[in-house]
């Protein structure tokens, strides 16, 4: 009977194994976009790793889930632009499961100004910089970030990933992606925040994270729980209950006391 049971505990499981598979590659788009001004683009899957502002209506290439972000890739390696893996919360951007128009994400250049241009680990001067850009030297930009008292450019240069003022630089200058917004673009005013420093330069392996409370895995737990706990019901506690009848029947010395066993039931039975 263990047997059987076991074999009818497996045939669930199978079964629901691939709805479960199905269901979890199902709530991660392919990509995302961003169409507000204040969509940051993190370090990690946390609130205090914000490094930067992301160039509204264009599109980033979703490469996993992480509790409440998404797991995303910036533009692809190229020369003067490095692929950055990242994260931006779920509820700031828009999934899109279509393959968007290309580029994904526009490709800016700007120059150092005549006084040239520090490229700092964090948004604060007080900071050793990384290297110093000179007058004309193009260096590769991918987002804003405000601090209380400057506006400062996320940029790439020579190898370093890091920060320039604003003022120190020309005006980066892009277009809007040529797909139309579903609705307009949502432009909110810039608050003064505090980047994360960033001092790593390696990408992170792209990561497919479970997040456990969504509601369509806590149903997929419950289909498949509940008819196992039917099951050993089913089995098991008749089972139980039918050894404590039988045990109920034997006295002390092992003589049943069944009165309905072996009792005459017609006259013949008499004689």
């Amino acid at each position: 009977m263990k047997t059987v049971v076991c074999a009818m505990l497996s045939i669930i499981v199978m079964c629901y194994l691939p709805f479960s598979a199905y269901a979890q590659t199902e709530q991660v788009p392919p990509y995302v976009r961003i169409e507000n001004t204040n969509v940051y683009f993190y370090s990690a899957p946390d609130n205090t790793s914000k490094l930067f502002a992301l160039i509204p209506t264009y599109y980033l290439t979703v490469v996993g889930i992480s509790g409440g972000f998404y797991q995303v890739e910036l533009l692809n390696e190229q020369a003067n632009f490095a692929k950055l893996n990242g994260y931006v919360l779920i509820d700031s951007v828009q999934e899109v499961y279509e393959k968007p128009l290309i580029p994904l994400y526009p490709k800016v250049l700007i120059q150092a100004g005549n006084h040239g241009c520090k490229i700092y680990p964090s948004p604060n001067e007080a900071l050793t910089a990384f290297v110093t850009a000179v007058s004309g030297q193009s260096m590769s930009y991918y987002g804003k970030a405000i601090t209380q008292y400057n506006e400062w450019y996320y940029v790439y240069f020579q190898g370093y990933l890091g920060y320039c003022q604003a003022t120190a630089v020309t005006v980066p200058v892009f277009s809007l992606h040529p797909t139309p917004l579903t609705q307009p673009a949502v432009v909110i005013i810039d608050e003064p925040d505090t980047p994360a420093t960033n001092t790593d330069q390696t990408d992170s392996n792209s990561i497919l994270s479970a997040d456990l409370s969504n509601p369509v895995q806590a149903t997929l737990i419950l289909l498949i729980t509940l008819p196992l706990l039917v099951i050993l019901a089913v089995v098991f506690i008749p089972t139980r209950k039918r050894a404590i009848k039988d045990k109920s029947s034997i006295d002390r010395y092992g003589v049943s006391t069944d009165t309905t066993t072996n009792q005459p039931r017609y006259f013949d039975d008499y004689l």
